[in-house]
C-alpha cells in the first residue's frame, strides 16, 4: 500500500506525494523532481522537520512530512569540475530548476558563457533562454550585460540573439546591452544588435519609443555611443522622420569627427530629397576639418539636392580643389553621376575639370543636351585624380 508524504518548502508551499512502501530519500527526491513544479534532484536537500542536516539518499522514508530546501551547492561544484560533460550537465540542471534558483542560478549559468568548451557555452546560452522564458527575463538581461564584454565574438553574437528572442521593449537593461552590441568591434555582433533593435521598433507600437530612446543616446558622454546611436537611427526610424533628421543634424556638429562622419552618412540615408535643413547641415560639413567628413558631405549633398540644383553643383565644384584626394574623388563622382543624368551644369563642370588636366572629354553634345558616359566617369576620374594629386 502506497504511503502519503507531505513535503513543505521554505516558502510554505506543500507538495503531496504517494510513495511505494520501503521508499528511500532517493525515491522521494525523484518523486519531487517529477512533481510540478519540479525541483531537480541535484538541487534538493531533504530534512526532517526537527533537523538541520540533510538526509542521505539511503535513509528510509518513515515520517509523514519532510522539509525541502533548494540548494545549488552540488550543481555549482559540477560547474567547476574539469569534465566538460559534468559542467554541461550542471548547466542543464539549473535550466530545469528555472526561476526557483533565483539570481544565484542565473549567475552560475552565465559564468559558463566563457567556458573553454563550446558545448558547455552553448548549453549556457540555451539555459539563459529557458530561464528568461520562465519569468527571469530582466535578470537574464542583466547577467548578459555583465558577462558579454568578456565573451568571445561568436558567443557575443549569440547573446544578442538571445536578447532578441526573449526581451520586450521596456525591459530594464535592454537598451544598455543592445548598445554594447552596437559598439562591438566585430561586424556580425553589431549587425545582430541592429537587427534586434529594428525588430523591436517594428513590433507593435514600439517605434516612437525606440526612436526616442536612440535619439537620447546621441547626447551620451561617450562618443562611441553617440556614433552608434546615429547609425542605429537609420535602422529604427522611418525615412524622412523629422525628429530623427533634426537630431542627426545636431550630431553632424559633434566635436568628434567620427561622430560627425556617421551623422552625415545617416542624414544622407534618412532625409528626404530637397530637405532644406538636411542640405544646410551637410553643406556646412563640406568645409569640415576632417577629410572623411568632407567626403561624406559631398556624397550627401548630391544625394539630397534636387536635379539641376546649381547650388549643389557649385558646392561640389569647390570641393574639386580640396587638398584631400578622397574628397576630390567623392565630389567628382557625385558630379559625374549628375552628368550621367543629363544635368548640363554638372557636365560642364566635369568637362572643365578634366580639360584643365589635359584629358579629352568624351561627352556627346547634341542639340544643346548631353549624355555622360559611365565608363568615361570611372576611367577618367582615376586619371584626373592622379594628375591632381
Amino acid at each position: 500500500m502506497a504511503c502519503r508524504v507531505e513535503v513543505v518548502t521554505l516558502a510554505g508551499n506543500m507538495i503531496e506525494l504517494n510513495l511505494e512502501p520501503q521508499s528511500t530519500v532517493a525515491d522521494l527526491r525523484q518523486a519531487i523532481s517529477l512533481a510540478g513544479p519540479g525541483v531537480p534532484a541535484e538541487c534538493q536537500r531533504i530534512l526532517r522537520n526537527s533537523a538541520l542536516e540533510p538526509l542521505p539518499d539511503a535513509e528510509p522514508i518513515e515520517e509523514r512530512q519532510y522539509r525541502l530546501v533548494v540548494s545549488l551547492d552540488a550543481v555549482c561544484k559540477d560547474l567547476e569540475t574539469g569534465d566538460p560533460e559534468q559542467r554541461k550537465k550542471g548547466v542543464e540542471t539549473l535550466s530545469r530548476l528555472g526561476s526557483k534558483g533565483g539570481l544565484p542560478a542565473i549567475s552560475a549559468v552565465a559564468s559558463r558563457l566563457q567556458d573553454v568548451n563550446h558545448g558547455v557555452a552553448r548549453a549556457a546560452i540555451h539555459a539563459l533562454i529557458s530561464l528568461a522564458e520562465q519569468g527571469s527575463r530582466e535578470d537574464v538581461i542583466a547577467a548578459i550585460r555583465k558577462r558579454m564584454p568578456e565573451c568571445p565574438p561568436g558567443i557575443r553574437q549569440a547573446l544578442i540573439e538571445v536578447i532578441g528572442s526573449v526581451a520586450q521593449w521596456g525591459d530594464t537593461g535592454l537598451v544598455d546591452v543592445l548598445f554594447q552590441g552596437l559598439q562591438d568591434d566585430e561586424p556580425f555582433v553589431w549587425m545582430a544588435a541592429w537587427e534586434v533593435l529594428a525588430e523591436l521598433a517594428e513590433s507593435g507600437d514600439n517605434r516612437p519609443a525606440v526612436v526616442q530612446t536612440v535619439i537620447a543616446r546621441l547626447a551620451h558622454d561617450d562618443g562611441s555611443v553617440r556614433a552608434a546611436a546615429a547609425d542605429a537611427l537609420t535602422w529604427v526610424a522611418e525615412a524622412g522622420d523629422r525628429q530623427a533628421v533634426a537630431a542627426l543634424v545636431q550630431s553632424s556638429r559633434d566635436y568628434l569627427s567620427f561622430v560627425r562622419t556617421v551623422a552625415v552618412e545617416a542624414i544622407m540615408e534618412m532625409a528626404q530629397c530637397g530637405d532644406p535643413e538636411a542640405i544646410e547641415a551637410v553643406s556646412e560639413r563640406l568645409t569640415d576639418d576632417c577629410p572623411m567628413v568632407r567626403g561624406k558631405a559631398a556624397k550627401a549633398m548630391s544625394r539630397l539636392s534636387e536635379d539641376d540644383d546649381d547650388r549643389c553643383i557649385a558646392a561640389l565644384a569647390a570641393c574639386l580643389g580640396d587638398e584631400s584626394r578622397e574628397v576630390v574623388k567623392a565630389a567628382f563622382e557625385a558630379i559625374a553621376e549628375r552628368a550621367d543624368r543629363g544635368e548640363k551644369h554638372a557636365m560642364a563642370v566635369a568637362a572643365e575639370y578634366l580639360k584643365q588636366r589635359g584629358w579629352a572629354v568624351p561627352f556627346m553634345m547634341t542639340g544643346g543636351s548631353g549624355i555622360g558616359c559611365a565608363h568615361w566617369r570611372c576611367e577618367s576620374f582615376s586619371m584626373a585624380c592622379a594628375c591632381h594629386v
